[in-house]
């Protein structure tokens, strides 16, 4: 027999549960309290007992969402080749992420696409500790590197970083009926065509 506190968080993950199931199939815009509390079989009164609002509710699913992602590069080792292959593996080991949780993955791009705009301050604080990994991620790989002179690792971050936002900048302003599965393929492979530009260039200079 459950005591209060094991009966309370079992309601709770029975809660941020459901709401996982259907904010990863319908979206934040098409899942409502009610269509969360009758898939939990649990009433709209308890859920506001646990969450203030459909917001709340939604950011803790994407605060797991983030939360498993970076955990799970946390992981990543990888002795590659050189930097491009490295990087393809980053972006491999980051794609089964979201294989093995295709709910978490459909709320992770949902979030990040802007497509929840009112929340997009609330988003950002939920992924400072990814993007910190990430950076982690690139200043590690960029240190195995000999930059040309008057090029910082710095710089090299910085353009990667600028990079993976104008991808997404680019995708936001798309149909928004892509979806995140193609946000997501497009996304990876613009990133690894960016660091192919970065280290290679884009062509030997000639004479026009």
């Amino acid at each position: 027999v459950m005591n209060r506190k094991e009966q309370t968080q079992a309601t709770r993950k029975q809660i941020v549960d459901s709401a996982i199931e259907l904010f990863g199939e319908k979206d934040y815009t098409m899942a409502s309290i009610t269509n969360i509390s009758e898939n939990a079989s649990i009433s709209k009164g308890i859920i506001y007992h646990y969450f203030a609002n459909k917001d709340e509710l939604y950011l803790e699913c994407v605060k797991i969402s983030v939360d498993g992602l970076r955990d799970h590069l946390e992981k990543f080792s990888d002795n590659g080749e050189n930097i491009e292959t490295t990087f393809a593996n980053y972006m491999n080991y980051r794609h089964q992420f979201f294989l093995d949780n295709p709910n978490l993955k459909n709320i992770f791009f949902n979030a990040i696409s802007g497509k929840t705009q009112h929340l997009s301050r609330e988003i950002g604080l939920i992924k400072g500790p990814l993007n910190d990994t990430n950076q982690g991620f690139l200043e590690q790989t960029i240190s195995c590197v000999n930059l040309r002179e008057g090029i910082t690792h710095g710089d090299a971050i910085e353009m990667i970083m600028l990079l993976q936002h104008g991808i997404i900048a680019k995708m936001t302003g798309k149909d928004p009926n892509y979806s995140p599965h193609e946000f997501m393929i497009e996304q990876e492979n613009f990133i690894r065509k960016s660091v192919n530009i970065i280290f290679h260039g884009i062509g030997d200079v000639k004479k026009c």
